[in-house]
Formats: structure tokens, C-alpha cells, sequence
């Protein structure tokens, strides 16, 4: 069999290591490529890479360059990742099987303005109608693919996101650095995500600033980058918590700092299947994290189903707590905090507190890590391929 996955880019982020996990792993026994639009290249590859463009060209021209990458590599499937490449691979006129995987909800999603449901819908109706499978990265995902998007429930399938358990045990016996070390706290608090709205980090700030008043040697550490940092920043400072909070920026290597701290907070307001939760669990590092739409409750209470916005207090679930989702609203800093805010302040609190809830989660969450084990996930997805093109 000849794969090639399709992604606009490999820069650092959830779906591009992704790629460049399950790629490596299929490399050992399979012929694969990965096609991106753009440089820069952020991952190390174990596979051919090909670029069908660079910035300046435009999306004709990105067409005729898949085209004939298409006839020259002769891939049995393409798997596409993120919208502007599911739009390409569903589009391109060509024999080879296409299969989309969602890492996120489709562009425009968005509880608060259900109009972009019918926008999305119209898409899997006609562009993506003609791929031969749908994959997405969670059971929520693939839930909301084929009731408000009319997804084909008979090719939608559940593709979970992979991570190395191997290669994170390695990473976090590294050594850090003295910046990294004086970073950290007595306890230690960790964020790693993008800084951006649905990742909700300045809700974490806010609720930080409690937790500073009952553990007054804790720290927090958020390792991202992104277009809300100026204003992370601007919340770190009129709430006096210079020194406390370190934004640290993005880092290749999390694990680390994760395995060093204490406990990993994830207050993400929306997600698909977070990396960075799966990279904690491997880690041992016990995690809170929000009831989110979607994959925090499928990785960390997986007997469990979703109902959104259900949750009003802790749920200490098999792998880890999880808690109600923050609002969303970026309040200025000093406003009281929201019922959520306090509720997470109070928990973080009295986990760090609670010896034996954390050694209990240190202990469970590598257990549950193994279950999205790139070997496993790469298996997975080889059978999902061959079922259509050995029909």
C-alpha cells in the first residue's frame, strides 16, 4: 500500500505532530508521504516530503502541483487534515481513495451561533460527499459529523489522535534548563496549548490568583504561543502575579516541564482531542481539565458519555477531574471571579492538597495513555484504509 497524508503545514500544532507521529510509524512498514502547502517544517520526518507551493503562489497553481504529484506518486489514499486541505483532496478529480480527518469542529462551528451548522452541513452534502471515509478524532466529533452535518454515518469513523508513550518517557528525563528550573513552584501548576480563545488560559490566570492566597510558594507555567499572549501578559500584571505566572512560549519539548509539575490544568472552552491532555497522562502529571466539546471526558472517564454543559462541580473521574467549562468571556482581570473561576481555584487547591488523589492519578494516567499509543493508532487506521480498498 502507498498512503500520503495532505496538511497545509507542519508548524507546531495538535494535527501536524499528528502527522508527523503516525507518518514515522507508517514508514517502518509501508510506503507513505506527507504534501504540504507551506513551509516552515517543524517536525522531523522519517518520510518523503513535497511541497506543492510557496506563499506567494495561489490556490490554481496549488491545485496543478497536487495534480501532479497525484500522478507521479500514484498514492493508494490520501488522508487530509484541516479544512483548506479537505477542500483540496475532496475536490481534486482523481481515482485514489480520500479520507478527511476531522481534528476540530468545522470551521464556523459554534455553539453560541448554530447558523454555521447549515453552512457546514452544505459542505459534507457536496464537497465532502465525495470522500470515501470520514474520520474523526473523537466519538463527540463523529457524533456532531452525522447528526448536524449529515455526515454518512456508514464512512464515519472514530481516529483517535496519537502520541509516542516511548519517546515522552524519553523527553521528560531530560534535563531543564536554569530558566526552566527557576520556573518552577512549590506546587507546580502546567498549561500547555496554543494561546488562543478556546483554549480559555486566561480564565486559569484569574483563578490562579486564589490559588496564590492558600499555597503561597505555587506557580503556574503556560508553554504556547499565540495571538492572545500580549493580553496573558496584560492579566499576569494587574493581577500582580509577575514571578508567579511564566509564560514560557512554545516549546518541542513539554514533557519535561509537564513531568516536573504537580498537576496540568486544561481549561479549554472547545477542543477536538487534545495532544497535550494525552502527553500529561503519559507523563503521570494527575490533570483537571474542563467537560469540553470534545476528548477530555472520552480520555479521562472513557466509560462515561458527553451531555454539554452538564457539569457543575468536579467530576473525579477514573484518569482525572474534570470541571465545568469556563464561559468564554474575557472579563478584565479584577472583575470577581465567575462561579466556574472559583470553582476551578477551589479545586486546584485542595488536589494539590490531597497526597493520595494525586499519587492515585500519577499512577492511572499512564495506563490510560497507552490506549492512544501511535503503534495502535497507526493499526487502527491501516484497517480502517484497507476495508475500502480492498472493497
Amino acid at each position: 500500500m502507498r498512503l500520503a497524508f495532505l496538511i497545509p503545514s507542519l508548524e507546531i500544532g495538535g494535527a501536524e505532530r499528528a502527522v508527523a507521529l503516525i507518518s514515522k510509524e507508517l514508514s517502518r512498514s509501508t510506503e507513505v508521504a506527507v504534501i504540504i502547502f507551506r513551509r516552515p517544517v517543524m517536525y522531523d520526518l522519517s518520510c518523503p516530503l513535497y511541497l506543492l507551493e510557496d506563499r506567494s503562489a495561489g490556490r490554481i497553481t496549488r491545485f496543478i502541483s497536487y495534480v501532479s504529484f497525484l500522478n507521479n506518486y500514484r498514492p493508494d489514499a490520501v488522508i487530509s487534515l484541516l479544512t483548506s486541505a479537505h477542500t483540496l483532496n475532496a475536490l481534486t478529480p482523481h481515482r485514489v481513495r480520500k479520507f478527511l480527518w476531522f481534528q476540530n469542529y468545522p470551521t464556523g462551528l459554534n455553539i453560541r451561533h448554530p447558523i454555521f451548522y447549515g453552512i457546514n452541513a452544505v459542505k459534507f452534502l457536496t464537497i465532502y460527499h465525495v470522500a470515501d471515509g470520514i474520520l474523526a478524532v473523537s466519538r463527540a466529533l463523529r457524533d456532531v459529523l452525522i447528526r448536524q452535518h449529515y455526515a454518512a454515518p456508514s464512512k464515519t469513523h472514530v481516529l483517535y489522535n496519537p502520541i509516542d508513550n516511548e519517546l515522552i518517557k524519553k523527553l521528560s528525563r531530560e534535563e531543564i534548563t536554569p530558566e526552566e528550573e527557576s520556573a518552577l513552584g512549590d506546587p507546580t501548576i502546567v498549561n500547555v496549548g496554543r494561546l488562543v480563545w478556546q483554549k480559555g488560559q486566561w480564565h486559569l490566570i484569574r483563578s490562579f490568583k486564589k490559588v496564590t492566597e492558600e499555597l503561597r510558594k505555587s506557580k503556574l507555567i503556560i508553554i504556547g504561543g499565540g495571538p492572545l499572549e500580549r493580553r496573558l501578559h496584560s492579566y499576569v500584571e494587574r493581577l500582580g502575579l509577575r514571578g508567579r505566572v511564566v509564560l514560557m512560549g512554545p516549546r518541542l519539548n513539554p514533557p519535561k516541564l509537564v513531568a516536573r509539575s504537580d498537576l496540568f490544568a486544561f481549561p479549554s472552552i472547545k477542543e477536538g482531542f487534545s495532544l497535550a491532555l494525552l502527553e500529561a497522562l503519559a507523563c503521570g502529571t494527575p490533570v483537571v481539565s474542563s467537560d469540553c466539546l470534545s476528548g477530555p471526558r472520552e480520555a479521562l472517564a472513557p466509560r462515561t458519555s458527553y451531555k454539554f454543559g452538564s457539569l457543575a462541580s468536579p467530576e473525579f473521574a477514573d484518569y482525572g477531574i474534570l470541571m465545568p467549562v469556563p464561559d468564554g468571556i474575557m472579563r478584565g482581570p479584577e472583575s470577581p471571579l465567575t462561579k466556574e473561576e472559583d470553582v476551578w481555584a477551589e479545586t486546584m487547591i485542595s488536589t494539590l492538597q490531597d497526597d493520595n488523589l494525586l499519587k492515585r492519578y500519577r499512577e492511572r494516567g499512564p495506563l490510560r495513555s497507552a490506549d492512544f499509543d501511535v503503534r495502535l493508532i497507526t493499526k487502527q487506521m491501516l484497517e480502517i484504509v484497507n476495508g475500502y480498498i480492498n472493497k
